[in-house]
């Protein structure tokens, strides 16, 4: 018998056939993983907590990013400027709070304490504002300071100025029209910040205190279904946080609103707005202590690193509200997990043969939550 002779044809057909079907594999894999997407990058929890509590840190730089903040976060800042009086009685020092424009500052908060005795004149008695106005000038934490003679004196130990971030804004009149090193230069435009003048007072401040404060964040465009814009305003969407992100120029991707999908970013939007009753207790308002019943299903309350790579900060808005970035025909188009409608009804008949029904390997599932939630 002899060996069967070689047939060379064949291999070029079979490495066809190899390549159709490593196509085919890849195709599959591709729209799964669009469809069930992979485990996200899990940072460790001491990194996590790390980043949360540096939020409140007052940093001393002169170099240090700009946090953007969208929603409602109590944060510290950046020292940039600290300097005296030439009689050492006062301390004058800039907190950076983060980019601009935001919408509010509701609370000041000194070593942990918050000052609620914020007043528009240098008199005691008051209670602090539900919103501080911007540019407007406050005094607070007031006290009796003892005079030379024996006498005391109540006064004030703070004075404040809070600047919202407007690109227009002057400078803080608390600071230049006391020192030479600030003038009216120094504007900040742009960045959100606390303008502070501290008196010396051993029994009020035995140490630069840790200056901390609650902000709604930044202003950010909106749109209806039509696709018109709004006007800037607080929201605490994350469909329009992460559009205000691409779109930013400052510190975000600077995509033109032409190469964005607005019906997906508005669908996704009302995804997010959907009202839920949580089970148990009412919700309380961090601010005024009010309570509700029902609240909205997804948030975006969050402070984001401007060093960061923006990749990595959009990973984080869509991390919080189990948001998928999709871009196709020149588009960036933003799903957000829900349980949708049906488009297509399946009847017995409609089945030719059989159907293998394979559920979710538990290595993509998580086998335990831990939490790190800012208070």
């Amino acid at each position: 018998m002899c060996d069967a002779p070689d047939i060379p044809i064949l291999d070029p057909i079979i490495d066809v056939i190899d390549d159709i079907i490593d196509v085919v594999v890849d195709i599959v894999e591709d729209v799964i993983g669009w469809i069930v997407p992979d485990m996200p990058d899990i940072p460790s929890f001491d990194q996590t907590s790390a980043k949360t509590d540096s939020v409140l840190v007052n940093k001393r730089s002169s170099s240090a990013g700009i946090p953007v903040i969208y929603g409602l976060r109590k944060v510290g800042g950046t020292l940039v400027f600290v300097e005296t009086s030439s009689n050492n009685e006062f301390l004058y020092l800039v907190l950076v709070l983060g980019e601009g424009q935001i919408n509010a500052c509701k609370k000041i908060f000194l070593d942990d304490i918050e000052v609620t005795d914020f007043n528009t004149s240098d008199s005691s008695g008051a209670t602090s504002p539900s919103s501080f106005t911007d540019q407007t000038i406050y005094y607070g934490k007031f006290a009796d300071k003892q005079n030379d003679d024996g006498t005391t004196t109540n006064q004030s130990h703070v004075k404040m100025q809070f600047f919202d971030g407007d690109d227009s804004q002057v400078a803080a009149s608390i600071i230049d029209d006391d020192l030479t090193n600030w003038t009216s230069n120094h504007r900040l435009r742009g960045v959100s910040y606390l303008a502070m003048e501290l008196r010396f007072n051993p029994d009020v401040f035995s140490r630069l205190p840790t200056i901390n404060a609650i902000v709604q964040g930044r202003k950010i465009s909106t749109f209806n279904s039509s696709s018109a814009e709004s006007t800037d305003q607080y929201s605490t969407n994350p469909a329009f946080v992460l559009l205000d992100y691409l779109r930013n120029t400052r510190f975000g991707k600077g995509v033109p609103l032409a190469n964005i999908d607005i019906p997906s970013f508005y669908s996704a939007s009302q995804v997010a707005s959907t009202t839920i009753t949580p089970t148990g207790s009412n919700v309380t308002d961090p601010i005024d202590q009010s309570t509700g019943t029902t609240i909205n299903l997804l948030d975006s309350n969050i402070v984001l690193d401007s060093r960061a790579k923006v990749l990595n900060n959009i990973k984080e808005i869509l991390t919080g509200c189990r948001g998928l970035l999709t871009y196709g025909g020149g588009k960036y188009r933003l799903v957000i997990e829900s349980t949708g409608s049906s488009v297509l009804s399946i009847a017995e008949d409609d089945i030719i043969g059989g159907i293998n029904i394979q559920s979710e390997d538990k290595t993509n599932k998580y086998n335990r939550v831990l939490v790190d939630f800012p208070d």
